[in-house]
């Protein structure tokens, strides 16, 4: 919880969405994970935080910055916590829904292989996430 309240206390400070930009590509994929994580309080707290910091722009920010992203949820579904694991799941499939296709596309392969992965994962809640 101490480095959501970090990274939002960081972030609203920032006069503008255009002064956060340069720190979206490290902290955007983090603060969207954890939207989904299962701990209420975590994930409340940083989905008040997406929308302050985001200004109501989320999806396209996504895409601005859909490298960045794809590659940490990726990695966040090795994670050795089964609820960061869920938590990439879920957000992977969110991906899905409301990504544009030609943004996402590129990405579908690698996406495709780690779900697979996490069918397998020794957590029901993965496995479902996945």
């Amino acid at each position: 919880m101490s480095s959501s309240v970090a990274t939002r206390v960081f972030l609203t400070q920032l006069p503008s969405l255009e002064a956060r930009e340069p720190y979206f590509p490290s902290l955007l994929p983090p603060l969207c994970l954890n939207r989904h994580y299962v701990a209420e309080g975590v994930r409340l707290y940083c989905q008040e935080t997406w929308k302050l910091v985001t200004e109501m722009k989320g999806v396209q920010l996504v895409e601005k910055y859909i490298a960045q992203v794809v590659e940490f949820y990726i990695s966040q579904t090795e994670a050795a916590n089964h609820a960061v694991r869920e938590a990439a799941c879920a957000c992977i499939a969110e991906l899905g829904t409301k990504v544009s296709p030609g943004v996402l596309g590129p990405h579908i392969p690698d996406l495709v292989k780690v779900l697979l992965q996490c069918f397998r994962d020794d957590s029901w809640l993965v496995r479902d996430g996945g």
